[in-house]
């Protein structure tokens, strides 16, 4: 194993133990079991055996879930919302979609003085939102 491999294990099981009850010990023996156990699960499955039979899949890969659900891993504080973006990120790239929209019909907007003029502009600006997600599906 490289330095840097190392280092970003070893670092996963410091942020388990910030964020669980479970020291580094027992942490990293439960992800050296769960690749134990995979090995033997997916056996006849080279490609998915090598996978998620390696450590790193259950430290730093998509099987960390399983491995958090195991020691009851929270994560606290700011933590919390870059998991989520982690795990969803089609999440990050909605809400950046949506602030920048908001941005710009203000930027837009706010140039109008208040009136009918003002509230024409918003109620165009907001008529693309207003279309249902069911009509606007299309098959790529």
């Amino acid at each position: 194993m490289d330095f840097e491999s190392r280092g970003n294990y070893h670092t996963a099981i410091q942020e388990f133990v910030r964020g669980s009850k479970a020291d580094e010990f027992t942490i990293a023996r439960l992800a050296v079991d769960l690749a134990g156990q995979a090995r033997l699960q997916f056996r006849s499955i080279p490609v998915t055996r090598e996978r998620r039979g390696h450590v790193g899949y259950y430290l730093v890969d998509r099987g960390r879930q399983t491995l958090q659900k195991r020691i009851e891993y929270r994560a606290k504080g700011f933590k919390q919302i870059t998991e989520a973006f982690h795990d969803a990120p089609e999440l990050l790239y909605f809400i950046s979609l949506e602030v920048l929209i908001v941005a710009i019909m203000a930027f837009v907007v706010s140039g109008i003085r208040v009136g009918v003029p003002l509230i024409a502009a918003t109620l165009l600006l907001l008529f693309p939102a207003s279309e249902p997600r069911w009509r606007s599906s299309t098959s790529w």
